[in-house]
């Protein structure tokens, strides 16, 4: 049994030891001494033990537990009937017919007390959890505030109606809900947290794999607050707040959008987490960097095409280390990693890739790709902020809802490193599958996050439609 079990078993001895001392006053001051004394022990208290310990294994039985309860409810209501008929309120030892009655009863009625003790608190039972009632459970993170999150996906999708954009369903990556509910605990708002994760990073450590974005909004002085009388109201709030802000605006109503997952938490304040995503991708491998082979598979799906001619991007963020909230308190974005590298399909996989002439036209190709810069907007860094440098949210209802600051948002030139791909394989049907050599790059950074971004055309245009965030520990 388990140690709830043996827990049960011994709280319920303790309550029926007490009713057999009761007994034991009752017949030692109506019979005497001895005779009551004998009494007690032989027609009360050890019954009470013996129906105590068959009722605990009668309950932890895996196989005939059905016959033995059967057998126990069976006993109880005919020892009732039978003391009732002999009008007997107490055991007297020489009374045959009584005595046997409250040996009955007292068999029978600890047992079923103690077996349902046992049977109740038994978790490592496997076959009580058929019995187990739904509403009893903790609700999963993405089920909590299921309501509300319902009502905030209506007002999210009647903003989407409004600019002619098709409506969202409600997605169920828990990483939405388990973020409300940490900035709710620590009482900060920003798209980082405590671990030092960035939204992309907890979204794929929940399981997700599409492209995806985050808006966050909440409570930063966390004071007074009826959350349960204004809940509503505060949503809606929320959701015309992000529509108020441009990159919140574009995040809501971005087309490609096809779910989104929710967070709310109340306490003293609701802090909101709109986590967004596609729905364009299913992989058979998930994105993996083993020994600095890149590998995955999968289809593509809603009308996504992979293109042949367009690569894999790889981004870096540093090795992801705790956050303080001070720290945390001014942050107001976050922007992916460092592009380090593009994995291309290999236009010369049909040459022979030992003959020099070939290889040189390789070489070129690559060094003309890689002296082209591509733009990389950044936002503030956490880890380089000067703690006293903060500013105070306390004032102006734009900083409850935690929007950026433009100036917080910089923008410059990277240069990447361009690889060709051992293997590529895009079918007609969608279908594709890659590997890659990234040792080198990987040589260079180390250990940290390295997040796979996938880009396909959708409606005629280039689109990420997979940012896959993969630890490392090189």
């Amino acid at each position: 049994m388990a140690e709830w079990s043996l827990t049960a078993v011994a709280l319920g001895l303790i309550f029926l030891l007490g009713i057999g001392v009761v007994f034991a006053f009752v017949d030692t001051f109506s019979s005497g001494i001895s005779s009551g004394l004998s009494a007690t022990l032989l027609g009360t208290i050890v019954p009470l033990l013996v129906g105590a310990l068959f009722g605990a294994l009668a309950a932890s039985h895996k196989g005939r537990r059905v016959w033995l309860w059967a057998i126990l409810c069976g006993i109880l209501p005919i020892s009732l009937f039978f003391l009732a008929f002999n009008k007997c309120y107490r055991c007297d030892a020489s009374d045959g017919n009584n005595f046997a009655a409250h040996w009955l009863i007292g068999l029978s009625a600890p047992a079923l007390f103690i077996g349902f003790l046992v049977w109740q608190f038994d978790v490592d039972d496997p076959e009580r959890e058929q019995y187990r009632l739904t509403e009893e459970a903790e609700p999963s993170p993405s089920d909590r505030y299921h309501a509300e999150k319902v009502a905030m996906l209506e007002m999210i999708n009647e903003q989407r109606r409004l600019a002619a954009v098709s409506p969202l369903r409600l997605g169920h990556n828990e990483a939405a809900q388990l973020h409300a509910e940490a900035m709710r605990d620590d009482c900060f708002v920003s798209h980082w947290d405590t671990d030092g994760l960035k939204p992309y990073m907890r979204y794929s450590l929940e399981g997700g794999y599409q492209y995806n974005a985050e808006n966050v909004g909440g409570f930063y002085d966390c004071g007074p607050f009826d959350p349960y009388e204004d809940v509503e109201a505060t949503l809606e709030a929320y959701v015309l707040g992000f529509m108020d802000s441009e990159g919140h605006r574009e995040t809501m109503l971005d087309p490609l959008y096809r779910k989104v997952s929710i967070g709310i938490a109340t306490n003293r304040g609701i802090w909101v987490v709109q986590h967004f995503e596609g729905e364009y991708i299913e992989f058979d491998e998930l994105p993996s960097l083993d020994g600095g082979i890149l590998s995955m598979s999968g289809h593509v799906k809603e009308g996504a095409q992979m293109d042949e001619d367009v690569g894999v991007m790889i981004e870096y963020d540093p090795p992801v280390r705790e956050l303080t909230i001070e720290q945390l308190e001014q942050t107001q974005c976050y922007n992916p990693g460092l592009p380090v590298a593009i994995v291309l399909k290999n236009p010369f996989d049909e040459y022979d890739l030992d003959d020099p002439d070939v290889r040189v036209e390789i070489y070129e190709m690559l060094a003309s790709l890689e002296d082209s810069p591509i733009p990389h907007e950044e936002c503030r860094d956490p880890y380089k902020m000067d703690l006293a440098d903060s500013y105070s949210r306390s004032d102006g209802s734009e900083s409850r809802f935690g929007l950026g600051q433009p100036d917080e948002i910089s923008e410059r030139e990277v240069y990447v490193s361009f690889m060709l791909a051992e293997e590529w394989s895009i079918t007609n049907f969608g279908e594709f599958s890659m590997r890659a050599d990234i040792g080198n790059v990987m040589a260079d950074y180390g250990s940290g996050v390295y997040t796979v971004t996938i880009v396909a055309t959708i409606a005629g245009e280039l689109s990420p439609i997979s940012v896959y965030a993969v630890f490392v520990d090189w």
